[in-house]
């Protein structure tokens, strides 16, 4: 790496710290196209990826969807699977945003992403499995949050609903597979199904998931995350109380 590239670099992460998030890009584009030339490019994706990162949170959609495909690409060179499925499902949930190509085009992106998980699955080595698991998980579980976020409030949502629950469903038991270093978003998975069961009207299987993943963090002090999941899902379960209507009891 050379001494500019380096500290465009570090200025990107400066500027980052402090909000500037549409000059942190252009620094970091600055840096990735000095990396471009390099015989080995691992840095030139970090690099196309932070700027990508940066323009996302800057609304810049267009010019971070042109980033996130350079980063994909990038990555596909390098092996890196599960980074290039994660470029693939960020562009998914750009667009959906005002002005890009919309909802068709996202569930594209995620279908994508989930093939790509499952060609690495089929034919990589085995000790590289729960990290694609996991990844093909959290691919199934922003599926259903997509689907669920784009019908929301819409006439008829309960057959977009019931579909987008079936793929966080997919992402429990992906998850669950993975093993035991992904219970965090196992039980995150658990309470999205459960949120997803309360505005489907069917609150025992709401309370069901709140106390299945009450139940998984609560012997002893649970650490941050633990606490978090066992605050949401006692809220959950007094949403459910106060809303469920009696048919769905």
């Amino acid at each position: 790496m050379t001494a500019r590239s380096q500290t465009l670099w570090w200025l990107g992460d400066s500027l980052t710290a402090l909000g500037g998030r549409r000059e942190a890009a252009q620094h970091w584009l600055e840096a990735a196209d000095i990396a471009r030339h390099w015989p080995e490019q691992h840095d030139h994706a970090m690099l196309a990826n932070l700027a990508a990162q940066a323009l996302y949170r800057a609304d810049l959609d267009s010019q971070a969807e042109q980033a996130y495909t350079r980063a994909g690409e990038l990555w596909r060179e390098l092996g890196d699977v599960p980074a290039l499925v994660r470029t693939l499902r960020v562009r998914a949930w750009i667009a959906i945003r005002d002005g890009q190509p919309g909802p068709d085009a996202a569930r594209a992106f995620m279908a994508a992403a989930e093939r790509e998980c499952e060609a690495a699955l089929a034919g990589g080595p085995a000790e590289g499995a729960p990290t694609l698991l996991a990844e093909l998980a959290d691919t199934h579980r922003q599926t259903g949050e997509l689907i669920a976020h784009v019908c929301q409030g819409e006439p008829g949502e309960a057959p977009e609903f019931e579909e987008a629950l079936a793929y966080v469903h997919r992402a429990v038991a992906g998850f669950a597979e993975a093993g035991p270093g992904f219970l965090g978003l196992r039980t995150a998975a658990d309470l999205m199904a459960a949120w997803l069961e309360a505005d489907l009207n069917r609150p025992d299987a709401a309370r069901a998931r709140a106390r299945s993943v009450l139940d998984v963090y609560g012997d002893g002090e649970p650490d941050e995350t633990g606490r978090a999941r066992r605050a949401e899902a006692e809220a959950l379960l007094k949403y459910v109380t106060k809303n469920s209507s009696p048919s769905g009891t």
